[in-house]
């Protein structure tokens, strides 16, 4: 019963850290990340028993019965109690061994809207560039410390803290604001260090910040508190594609039109 609530838990994570995933802005290339979890080929017969055992009890019930015992249910147990095995991760002390996981990357089709699965993070890493690297990896952080705190839609007590150190170097604007708003949409609260050229996104989204300056001369450290109001977030989210997509019409428009008023002869 412990492993089925356990199940149980893991699935309406994945749901709930997913839909938030949805809900965020895409990232580079129009990608978004879906997290997935297959159940291992040769378990699958131990879950089904462990959901009967759940759903019909011990004993079965007017609407069924939890089946035979599985084989894997007896192996496990042995290799549990054999001498040596103590620090071996089995499914019986770990429902995360039922699962293969992985990151799903998917993206939109321009002309029909349709979403499709263009890969997988554990195909990409090796050859992706510094961006695409990065940015799943902060997504599987937030989902790792949202999981361990136990956050729900219903649940925002607590520190709900994560600390970024270095944060989104070498990544372009569109992944940063992906990130955030995936980050925020959690309800994780941020710390972070960042380069300063990251600040001006960064803004939209920042309760305050502090700017460290290092005096050459006189071998000092200045630190200066600036607090981000409400209504300068807002303002620099005035010009951010991902909360006003009028923007990006507005300039697609300009470039068609700019495209049909161009001379034949023209040289582009």
């Amino acid at each position: 019963m412990a492993l089925h609530a356990n199940l149980k838990y893991q699935t309406t994570t994945f749901k709930r850290l997913n839909a938030a995933l949805k809900a965020s802005p895409a990232f580079t290339n129009g990608e978004r990340y879906q997290f997935q979890a297959k159940v291992r080929p040769d378990l699958m017969p131990l879950k089904k028993f462990i959901e009967n055992i759940a759903d019909f009890g011990a004993d079965g019930s007017l609407f069924g019965d939890a089946g035979e015992i599985p084989t894997q249910f007896a192996e496990l147990l042995r290799e549990k109690t054999t001498t040596g095995n103590a620090a071996v991760n089995s499914p019986l002390d770990d429902y995360r061994e039922f699962f293969e996981f992985d990151i799903e990357i998917e993206t939109d089709d321009p002309v029909t809207g349709v979403t499709k699965t263009i890969g997988h993070l554990s195909k990409r890493i090796g050859p992706g560039s510094g961006g695409e690297h990065r940015a799943p990896l902060y997504v599987i952080a937030g989902a790792a410390l949202s999981s361990a705190y136990r956050m729900d839609e219903n649940n925002q007590d607590g520190l709900r803290l994560i600390l970024l150190d270095e944060a989104f170097d070498k990544m372009d604007t569109p992944n940063i604001v992906a990130t955030m708003r995936y980050l925020e949409k959690l309800g994780l609260q941020v710390l972070l260090a960042s380069p300063g050229e990251n600040l001006p996104t960064l803004t939209a989204f920042l309760h305050r910040y502090f700017e460290i300056m290092k005096d050459e001369t006189r071998h000092v450290i200045h630190v200066e508190e600036r607090r981000v109001s409400e209504a300068m977030r807002e303002q620099f989210r005035e010009d951010m594609w991902e909360y006003h997509p009028e923007l990006l019409e507005t300039e697609l428009l300009a470039v068609r039109q700019e495209s049909i008023a161009q001379p034949a002869d023209a040289t582009p």
